[in-house]
């Protein structure tokens, strides 16, 4: 008859949690030391009983979680000697351990059948009949990025997600002491819950403990198609409620893209309110900035110049810098500039932008003919370094007037100078918003700028100011 003896690790965390270890027994000849996957506190516990103790003096709450940890033990040293009795002395250390730990929330009777489909979970046709074994979590995660048409940005969020959701399981076992794992069938609507408010603070475990998260990348090995990632030395910082409500749906579209290849029914995201994004007004430069830009001397800073001029060139053709950047004479058709918007990729409905260029931007395309060794239409810098130069650009430009923006974390409405914030995509929401005040259709200038026919994005990029609002009056007069 099959036996399991606990103990206790010498493993001591700094939060006093110890695991426990379990010694099986079978007959004289088998013996096999496994872990539990449980931690305890290891002041109250008691090697004699081979449980924890429950001091009288304690309060309510550490009564419970004492009486709940015990609980625990005692399921898990019922499965463990269910599966002995299933399997025999064929298992092993590995085998005992894995299968532990995905019981862990199965409420059902276990037999063989359970553990195998558990363990070896596979899509099932019309007449049930098993048709391929289903990868795991993050197994999938890497499958969902390579099926997906998504642009580089997008899928660079993505495994920002990826990476968070594989940090919630260390959090889980590091500082909740409730070892969890993602899996399809047993992730529950609590677990989901439980990483969005992880997700709020996670910046602050991260700066107090980034030991624990180092190696998150067993979790979620990324292959090779995704290595050229730079997350090495993360700035860790809040996520504001934008940033939160993004994370959150891109979590729930991944989920529910597994729910329709079939790799689960389980649906915990049902009835957990994500919320939407909320957008200040946005703030971009004038016509007569624009100019007051382009006609300013910098041939002291020659490299400024080059940014400058890229930069004025994208406020006329109001693309995003991923395009920018990849952009050559073969996207200028009759002096108008084609290209695909590779964002619009993910939409599954993208189109050619076609904007038409004026003699500015024509002008500028020949002042850079021939300079880029890439055959690129300018010679391009990293985006963030072209971030920082236009903020020098504007600033040198004394173009530096006070705007309302919506603080990203707090959520409030706060004035900061111009040159302060400004980004390569203010040059976008620069043509948007000055082609808007000219020509009120935005499918219009939705065919210039990339924006999909009625694409609820196009509001963030042009402002109804008080010209606009008078005009309308006017014509009412």
């Amino acid at each position: 008859m099959a036996t399991v003896t606990k103990s206790l690790s010498s493993k001591i965390d700094p939060e006093g949690y110890s695991q426990v270890l379990f010694l099986i027994r079978n007959g004289s000849s088998f013996r096999l030391r496994t872990k539990s996957g449980i931690m305890v506190p290891a002041k109250q516990w008691n090697q004699k009983k081979g449980c924890l103790s429950i001091p009288r003096v304690a309060t309510d709450e550490v009564k419970a979680s004492l009486v709940h940890l015990n609980e625990q033990l005692e399921i898990t040293t019922m499965r463990t000697l269910k599966l002995i009795g299933i399997y025999g002395e064929n298992v092993t250390k590995q085998f005992m351990e894995e299968t532990i730990t995905k019981l862990r929330d199965y409420e059902g009777v276990i037999t063989k059948e359970v553990v195998e489909d558990i363990l070896h979970p596979t899509r099932k046709n019309k007449e049930g009949t098993k048709i391929e074994e289903i990868p795991s979590f993050f197994e999938a995660a890497d499958i969902f990025l390579m099926k997906h048409p998504l642009s580089d940005p997008r899928k660079r969020s993505y495994r920002v997600v990826f990476r968070s959701m594989a940090r919630y399981q260390v959090y889980r076992k590091k500082i909740v002491h409730s070892p969890f794992k993602w899996d399809w069938n047993t992730t529950t609507k609590s677990d989901v819950e439980g990483y969005y408010a992880f997700m709020e603070e996670e910046h602050i475990y991260r700066k107090e403990k980034p030991e624990w998260f180092e190696d998150v990348k067993k979790i979620y090995p990324e292959k090779s198609f995704v290595s050229k990632d730079k997350h090495k030395n993360p700035r860790i910082e809040a996520r504001g409620e934008n940033r939160l409500v993004g994370m959150k749906k891109a979590c729930k579209a991944f989920w529910n893209w597994a729910m329709k290849s079939g790799y689960t029914s389980n649906n915990p995201f049902y009835g957990i309110e994500i919320g939407s994004e909320n957008y200040g007004t946005p703030f971009y430069i004038t016509i007569e900035e624009r100019n007051k830009v382009a006609e300013h001397d910098f041939s002291d800073k020659p490299k400024l110049e080059v940014q400058r001029d890229i930069f004025v060139f994208q406020c006329m053709v109001g693309c995003r810098v991923g395009d920018l950047t990849k952009l050559t004479e073969k996207n200028i058709v009759n002096g108008i500039l084609m290209y695909e918007p590779h964002k619009t990729i993910d939409n599954k409905s993208s189109f050619t932008a076609k904007v038409p260029l004026s003699n500015q931007a024509l002008a500028l395309i020949d002042k850079y003919r021939g300079k880029d060794t890439k055959g690129r239409l300018f010679p391009f810098i990293a985006d963030q370094n072209y971030n920082e130069a236009i903020k020098e650009i504007l600033t040198a430009c004394e173009i530096t007037r006070m705007v309302n923006i919506r603080d990203p974390k707090s959520g409030e409405s706060v004035m900061m100078p111009i040159n302060e914030i400004c980004s390569s995509h203010m040059a976008r929401r620069t043509f948007v918003g000055n082609v808007y005040k000219k020509v009120k259709d935005p499918n219009i200038i939705g065919r210039m700028s990339g924006h999909v026919e009625g694409s609820q994005a196009f509001v963030r990029y042009r402002d109804i100011d008080d010209d606009m609002l008078r005009d309308v009056i006017k014509e009412i007069e």
